[in-house]
């Protein structure tokens, strides 16, 4: 009578503030024509307003367990409210027929009432147990439909979360609103008075059936179910699953109590099943590990379990359920994702990636730490600050490719942004558009840096148009020799055809060297390139260097070398370098009188250095003067060539474990060395 008491209290409360807030009518739940005879049917079952009974209280208990929910509820609507004949989680018994959600259930022509939201469903966003205690979110209620076809009633499980159920869980709880119409129709049979013997007879053959259902229901349960005997622990029902989860068969466990059935358990598990005996308080534990004994193999299993006291018609525990989920795979599976997150987290950072997710309607914008650092930001901004850094001139693009992701919800372009030190800087952007009533809602994409990248688009560019004219040149040269011999090929030998086949060989060997430049590129790139090492004296290969070099009268070429100094590595490849370094200066310094060639031993290096007094080079030039296709040009200078000497240079010292660099100085000239291991 308190907790009635208590109940239209708290009703009379909230009808209160519904007035002083002057609150819109709660939707009521439909009515169908039959409504009389559907409350007579009620309460021909001579049920309302009854003690409570383990029977029902039990299937509640296991509805509660089964779905994973903190209230169940076997509710029997009135003609004014709905009444619970059992509850798991909340402390009143009855509440109003305005504020059930049964009696929507039963007013539904479907099997089962499935509220995933309340807040978001029109029928219930407003009621007092969606915004007030108990809070409710999620409801699942299966109507309890007597063999006449009437709606007594639901029995429900209720969550304070959004949520849906299993295809299992449905259907167990299907099963379980059965028993509740088996036990109803169990009461009203055994309250009948004029075949009071019969049903007394009948009320067995039903309780003895309707424990072999229960029985047959913990047995394909889809979770692991032991019901043990509170007084001694002994195993009364156990299903395969169970059994398949601490690895034991049916006839190891039969007539033992729990503890010896699984003793490795006892120590830890043990005091709590004594605690939940004792205090009648239920017992959970979520993704547990334990070190089971499992067909004679000692095995690390990972599940979620519950200990549920089962109570008499005196509220003594009688025995304990526990209900044992197997989650093994699914956590190793979640650990995976998790590790798999991290991987791409990791993949993403090394890469230089930046992301960002938008909303598009607040504006707001969540963006990562590389992102900020692309853009020039110190923190999060609004994302009005970042369109601040677009090149002006590169708006259009920004602009026309979201109309075209509008379209195909694929977001992608390329555009200049101008940083607070005024440098510009290539930025490519990519997202995914998400839509809702196809309007954007979302945009979710990365960004990265790609200044570098078009910096080397940019010289390779060049290096084709160069390639292109360099290697033109020759062969139009050649073409025009071989045109002009065809056409004296019957006269008589002349100094013409010297002068055409000399021409005709200079124009080859210019392609050859072209052709042989961008092979060996290939080769190194490619890490193809071999070394023949050999012991070889530096001043013979200084002398054959210099024999290969066209100083044609206008350098002086000055040795310094030991003439013992040896070094091991590939002849060829190292004079190739040193007459690259002498062609260059010869190119690039074409007034310096002296070129100075030079090697010495430093420490257990030799270092070998060719040095010029030219113009020198820039000094933000330097940098790049080993990367493949650069080449420097100077305002009003066209040099030719492509670009590939001192790349190739680079690559052949670094095969041999050795350094390369330059010195140089602005009107005092350059010096171009490299270092290699002296044994």
């Amino acid at each position: 009578m308190r907790d009635l008491f208590n109940h239209f209290l708290a009703y009379a409360v909230v009808c209160f503030v519904m007035n002083i807030k002057k609150l819109a009518p709660i939707p009521g739940p439909p009515v169908k024509p039959n409504e009389l005879e559907r409350v007579a049917a009620l309460n021909s079952y001579n049920i309302l307003d009854t003690a409570q009974e383990s029977d029902f209280d039990e299937l509640t208990e296991l509805a509660s367990a089964i779905c994973q929910t903190p209230i169940a509820l076997i509710s029997l609507v009135d003609t004014n409210r709905q009444w619970f004949k059992a509850r798991k989680g909340i402390p009143v018994a009855e509440t109003p027929k305005e504020f059930s959600f049964c009696a929507h259930a039963i007013a539904s022509t479907d099997p089962m009432l499935i509220v995933p939201d309340a807040s978001k469903d029109a029928r219930f966003s407003s009621n007092p147990l969606v915004t007030g205690d108990p809070h409710i979110t999620f409801y699942a209620g299966v109507p309890l439909v007597d063999e006449q076809g009437f709606g007594l009633g639901s029995l429900c499980v209720i969550d304070n979360k959004v949520r849906n159920l299993s295809e299992t869980q449905v259907q167990a709880l299907k099963i379980l609103a059965k028993q509740v119409i088996g036990r109803l129709a169990l009461r009203r049979r055994v309250l009948d008075q004029n075949t009071l013997n019969n049903r007394l007879f009948e009320s067995n053959q039903e309780l003895i059936e309707s424990e072999a259902r229960f029985r047959s229901l913990v047995l394909q349960a889809p979770v692991g179910i032991c019901i043990i005997r509170a007084k001694d622990l002994l195993i009364q029902d156990v299903n395969d699953l169970y059994l398949a989860l601490i690895g034991k068969t049916r006839p190891a466990i039969e007539n033992k109590s729990i503890w010896d059935a699984v003793p490795e358990l006892a120590a830890t598990y043990a005091p709590i099943v004594q605690e939940v005996i004792r205090s009648g308080i239920a017992f959970s534990e979520k993704e547990h590990e334990l070190l089971l004994q499992r067909m004679q193999i000692r095995e690390v299993v990972i599940v979620d379990f519950f200990y549920e006291p089962i109570r008499d018609v005196t509220g003594v525990v009688h025995s304990i359920m526990i209900i044992a989920i197997d989650v093994t795979e699914k956590v190793k599976a979640t650990r995976k994702i998790q590790e798999v997150e991290e991987r791409v987290r990791l993949a993403v950072k090394a890469a230089a990636i930046g992301t960002y997710d938008l909303e598009f309607d607040t504006g707001i914008l969540i963006s990562s730490d590389r992102f900020n650092e692309i853009f020039d930001m110190g923190s999060f901004g609004q994302w009005a600050d970042y369109l601040a850094k677009i090149h002006p001139e590169d708006m259009a693009i920004r602009d026309a490719a979201h109309q075209l992701a509008l379209k195909t919800g694929h977001l992608f372009y390329e555009l200049r942004i101008i940083r607070s030190d005024n440098a510009v800087h290539w930025i490519r952007i990519t997202g995914q558009y998400y839509f809702k009533e196809n309007k954007v809602t979302r945009v979710l994409g990365t960004a990265i840096d790609i200044t570098e990248f078009k910096r080397l688009q940019e010289i390779k560019d060049e290096f084709i148009s160069v390639a292109s004219h360099e290697l033109k040149t020759p062969v139009t040269s050649l073409k025009a020799s071989l045109q002009l011999l065809d056409s004296i090929k019957h006269d008589p030998f002349a100094d013409i055809h010297i002068k055409l086949i000399e021409q005709a060989s200079r124009s080859t060997n210019k392609m050859a060297l072209l052709l042989d430049d961008l092979l060996n590129s290939s080769r190194l790139s490619d890490g193809k390139i071999t070394l023949d090492k050999r012991f070889f004296f530096i001043a013979d290969l200084f002398n054959s260097c210099c024999e290969q070099v066209a100083l044609e009268g206008k350098h002086e070429l000055i040795i310094t070398a030991d003439k013992s100094l040896q070094l091991f590595a590939d002849e060829k490849r190292i004079e190739q370098v040193i007459v690259n370094f002498l062609n260059n200066v010869i190119k690039y310094a074409p007034a310096s009188k002296e070129i100075e060639l030079v090697a010495i031993r430093e420490n257990n290096k030799v270092r070998i250095s060719v040095t010029d007094k030219g113009p020198g080079i820039q000094e933000d030039k330097i940098p790049f003067l080993f990367d493949r296709y650069y080449k420097v040009q100077n305002e009003g200078q066209n040099y030719s060539g492509l670009g590939l000497g001192l790349y190739i240079s680079s690559e052949i010292i670094k095969a041999h474990k050795g350094t390369i660099g330059v010195e140089s100085e602005l009107g005092k000239g350059s010096k171009f060395w490299f270092a290699l291991p002296a044994d």
